[in-house]
């Protein structure tokens, strides 16, 4: 759900519209399966709840909470992992985009949409791990160095770097 909105204009009513259906949903799944025991509790998050992104508070925070609790159940000895996921190619909230669009939203966020195979190999890959959250989004470093400071403090280990000198010519 979004209800985008600079954080001066949102109101209780505002994030509880964005942060009730993933946070209520994902606190009812934990209470009611806390003791089975259960092979893996996937949550879905998002990459915005790590880099933001303008008038998306709310959004952010609901999946925040979503990463908060993978780690509460994980402290708790029981099964979870929360996947960031970038943007979706081929549907959501990608299909709604331009391509110029798209095109803007890489040059300015440095991240591309994936492919709904790779969303699916890279899904199957992240249940291997043993980690209580991934982030699970397709980069471009170029891009993200393009952007210079501007870089969101969790992405900025990932762009570090010297250029490399110029090939001699001869």
């Amino acid at each position: 759900v979004l209800a985008d909105g600079l954080l001066e204009s949102l109101d209780g009513s505002r994030l509880d519209d964005v942060l009730r259906p993933k946070a209520d949903a994902a606190w009812n799944l934990h209470r009611l399966t806390r003791d089975h025991e259960l092979s893996a509790f996937v949550l879905f998050s998002s990459v915005q709840g790590l880099v933001g992104g303008p008038g998306q508070a709310n959004y952010a925070a609901a999946n925040v909470f979503l990463d908060a609790l993978a780690r509460h159940r994980r402290a708790q000895g029981l099964p979870a992992v929360s996947l960031d996921w970038g943007l979706w190619a081929e549907g959501g909230m990608e299909a709604a985009l331009s391509e110029e669009d798209r095109a803007r939203l890489a040059r300015s966020t440095g991240m591309t949409a994936i492919a709904p195979r790779l969303g699916v190999e890279l899904f199957d890959a992240a249940l291997q791990v043993d980690e209580p959250q991934l982030v699970v989004a397709r980069l471009d470093a170029a891009a993200l160095r393009a952007r210079g400071a501007d870089v969101p403090p969790v992405l900025r280990r990932l762009v570090r770097g010297r250029a490399l000198p110029a090939a001699a010519s001869g």
